[in-house]
């Protein structure tokens, strides 16, 4: 018997979920996860250490859905020298009730998306309201639906871009300030950060990229780029004096060294975290309690997430009859 496999590709993915549907989604996402209506087997890491490179595979269920997935991302460190993106892989749908697969997409888009989309429904909770400047680290996929997702929850004012190299920067203004009514701003100078109020890091470094003194009281700071024990985008001492939310207790404690390393430190204790991003929604917690508190959240990324937006698509890309179906 032949099964028909719905296949997506980045375009689809795009075009069944917008960056607003996909905000939506996410509150879906990780209100599931709080409410402990998924399986997430750990994340399976398996690098590739003559590549500069880590393969990643995330199996996740939502018994609601009737469906289970499983993301391949593959992080090719050498891939952005080669004009090639850095992160890239597929995300496969399964129909749990007769086992077939029933769609395979594009899970590059995706992951962007899904990170962004989680991002700004963390930062409309944690941010102060009047918050419209915004500090972007990076130049990758990550960054472009950051900055997207950023200005749908905040009608952002100004915005500066902090690249690997000044010259990055530039290159991406020149590509996406046309899209955006204000201004992007290339620079190198962290001075300016005094100047965000919102702050978002998507990079894969492995120290952190300022300093504790150099962000202002107030600021909202969300990190979703490094994802292993021993690498940080954000200082420890800054992290410890913040009030913390993570997307997963359980992922951050194992894998976040943003988390990690000021815990080793004796900087903070887990007790710091205040509350995943599904208990703030759920419980309704206030965690600003002053607009002076620096609030962090901290993202490494659950397959919920991936399942939650895979299924949003595919049931959008059966009505609109987007992708192309194959007998396999």
């Amino acid at each position: 018997m032949n099964i028909e496999l719905r296949v997506l590709s980045r375009q689809d993915v795009k075009q069944a979920l917008p960056m607003q549907e996909a905000i939506a989604a996410m509150r879906a996402s990780f209100t599931l996860l709080y409410q402990q209506k998924a399986q997430l087997p750990a994340r399976m890491e398996m690098p590739l250490a003559e590549d500069n490179a880590d393969l990643l595979f995330m199996p996740s269920y939502v018994s609601e859905y009737h469906q289970a997935g499983l993301k391949i991302a593959n992080v090719f460190r050498n891939n952005p020298a080669k004009g090639l993106p850095l992160i890239q892989g597929l995300m496969l749908l399964i129909d749990t009730q007769t086992g077939q697969p029933c769609a395979l997409m594009d899970s590059t888009y995706l992951t962007a998306l899904r990170t962004a989309a989680g991002s700004a429904l963390a930062t409309d909770l944690l941010a102060n309201k009047e918050a419209k400047t915004l500090a972007l680290f990076g130049t990758g996929a990550n960054t472009i639906t950051h900055l997207e997702a950023m200005n749908e929850i905040r009608a952002l004012e100004k915005v500066w871009i902090y690249g690997r190299t000044l010259a990055k920067a530039q290159a991406f203004v020149q590509e996406y300030q046309s899209h955006y009514s204000m201004p992007l701003m290339a620079t190198d100078d962290l001075g300016k950060l005094a100047q965000a109020h919102l702050i978002c890091t998507t990079t894969s470094a492995e120290n952190p990229l300022f300093e504790t003194q150099q962000i202002a009281p107030g600021t909202h700071i969300t990190a979703i780029g490094s994802y292993k024990p021993h690498w940080r985008e954000v200082p420890g001492k800054l992290v410890a004096e913040s009030k913390i939310v993570v997307d997963s207790r359980e992922a951050c404690l194992s894998e976040a060294g943003d988390i990690l390393l000021p815990i080793q430190e004796g900087l903070m204790s887990e007790q710091h975290i205040l509350g995943e991003l599904g208990e703030v929604i759920v419980k309704q917690m206030k965690v600003r309690t002053s607009t002076e508190d620096i609030t962090f959240y901290k993202s490494v990324g659950v397959g919920v997430q991936d399942l939650t937006a895979a299924h949003y698509i595919y049931q959008k890309a059966q009505r609109l009859g987007l992708g192309q179906l194959m007998n396999i």
